[in-house]
């Protein structure tokens, strides 16, 4: 999958390619916390609030494996 499919699921998506920042959809997020880097192969995620690829995936209807591109 590529990375802008999975930031057209995400709320206040802010960035440039290759770095973005957006709400992280697995907890209440006030501000933006969920940072995103789109890589050759992957994307990249990060919630600097602790939580967990999984469920940051789960939580727009994803799974793993679509951070990697096809």
């Amino acid at each position: 999958m590529q990375t802008e499919e999975i930031l057209e699921r995400l709320e206040c998506v802010s960035g440039d390619y290759p770095q973005y920042m957006a709400r992280c959809p697995a907890h209440n997020d006030n501000r933006p916390s969920l940072s995103l880097r789109d890589l050759k192969d992957k994307t990249l995620i990060n919630c600097f609030a602790g939580c967990e690829a999984k469920d940051i995936m789960n939580a727009i209807g994803l799974e793993l494996k679509d951070l990697y591109k096809n």
